[in-house]
């Protein structure tokens, strides 16, 4: 086993996380439990993993990149594993959840969830009763009605992937 301490580890690892990541969700972070009896638990344990580290369902929407997984720009991609394939080794590995490089991507913008139904995080004006397979329909159809734009250096291309 090689000797590398988890802060060195993450720190080595964490530019490429940065790389990957968009810049403007970090501003949204926070290190707060979202409840008493999580003190001293990352934000996400018993909202996207179980306190164990496997992956809960989470039901919403977002708007997110995919990581190349093959061709060009597979490099980003390659590099995950390689952490994935990694952390196993290291003694921290029961302090840390890694997602399943399936899940891999990165999160442009973020959509509404089951989670947040009952939290102020739910968005104004919108009826915390209707269902995320109907918010995601009718937000998929004035987006696939937008008129197209010629000023942003990017093209939104809508997936749509059954719930």
């Amino acid at each position: 086993m090689k000797s590398m301490t988890r802060r060195k580890f993450l720190g080595a690892t964490g530019s490429i996380a940065l790389g990957l990541q968009s810049a403007p969700g970090l501003a949204n972070m926070s290190d707060s439990p979202t409840n008493d009896s999580q003190a001293g638990m990352p934000k996400d344990v018993n909202r996207k993993f179980n306190a164990d580290g496997s992956v809960r369902s989470f039901a919403g929407n977002t708007f997110v990149g995919h990581i190349e997984q093959q061709g060009a720009g597979f490099q980003g991609f390659d590099t995950l594993l390689n952490v994935y394939r990694e952390v196993p080794k290291y003694s921290f590995k029961e302090k840390i959840a890694l997602l399943p490089p399936s899940s891999y991507h990165i999160t442009v913008f973020v959509g509404v969830n089951d989670e947040d139904r009952n939290t102020p995080r739910w968005r104004d004006g919108l009826d915390r009763a209707t269902p995320i397979n109907k918010i995601t329909s009718e937000t998929t159809k004035l987006l696939k009605s937008r008129k197209k734009t010629h000023y942003a250096p990017f093209e939104f291309i809508l997936d749509d992937i059954p719930l």
